[in-house]
């Protein structure tokens, strides 16, 4: 950390095509169900950031 008082926990990446495919994983049944088991087992945040080209 450059700046400020940010300090996470662990960090997890998941890189997607794009930002619509990111949305529609986010979205769609099979997230949701296991949303369902992550919600009862931890807290998180979350954030889509759009990427740069390689």
């Amino acid at each position: 950390m450059l700046e400020g008082d940010w300090s996470p926990g662990p960090l997890i990446i998941v890189e997607f095509p794009d930002i619509d495919t990111a949305r529609r994983w986010y979205r769609s049944a099979e997230y949701a169900a296991a949303l369902e088991l992550r919600d009862a087992a931890l807290s998180r945040n979350l954030i889509l950031v759009a990427g740069t080209a390689p």
